[in-house]
């Protein structure tokens, strides 16, 4: 029984380390291009356990969006998380996004599969949100800091709570 465990465990862990990540990432290029956001100037790096993409600029229907310094995907199968650092929008995107953003984290597990979880922060404040994929609905929360002010156009989708504004809407 011992052998058995050690035996799966070796083929797990050495199924994460061949994986080819890179491949993986660059599948999901070609999947969001499709929803016309593309990601370019960045390089890839297969890390043997995560994969590090650095230092590019995201674009949404071929303007200029933002820039990122590092995003790290971890795909373990059982758990898979997403975290990018120092996500600059442009100067014209900027008030959409309310700043920079300082840590995003995207999270999926097999405990609770039609869920994603996301987790930010950055000069806004501090967000946490869920993206039910059953119920096909996003529900962020976003906890405002003192230099948060989004404009009027922005404020009508935020509901105002007694825990900071929140976001909700179908996809």
């Amino acid at each position: 029984m011992r052998r058995l465990f050690l035996i799966l465990v070796f083929s797990y862990l050495l199924f994460i380390v061949l994986m080819p990540k890179s491949e993986l990432y660059y599948l999901l290029e070609k999947r969001i291009y499709e929803k016309k956001v593309t990601i370019l100037n960045e390089k890839a790096d297969d890390r043997w356990l995560w994969l590090d993409v650095k230092n590019g600029k995201v674009f949404y229907d071929d303007i200029e969006f933002a820039a990122f310094k590092n995003i790290s995907f971890y795909i373990y199968g059982f758990s898979n998380t997403i975290l990018a650092k120092e996500i600059k929008p442009t100067a014209q995107f900027k008030k959409f996004i309310f700043g920079d953003i300082e840590h995003l984290s995207i999270k999926h597990t097999v405990l609770s599969p039609l869920k994603i979880y996301i987790d930010a922060s950055g000069e806004f404040g501090k967000a946490d949100g869920v993206i039910n994929l059953k119920d096909r609905n996003v529900s962020i929360l976003i906890m405002p800091s003192k230099r948060f002010k989004p404009d009027r156009m922005i404020r009508k989708f935020f509901k105002k709570t007694k825990n900071g504004l929140l976001y909700e809407s179908k996809i």
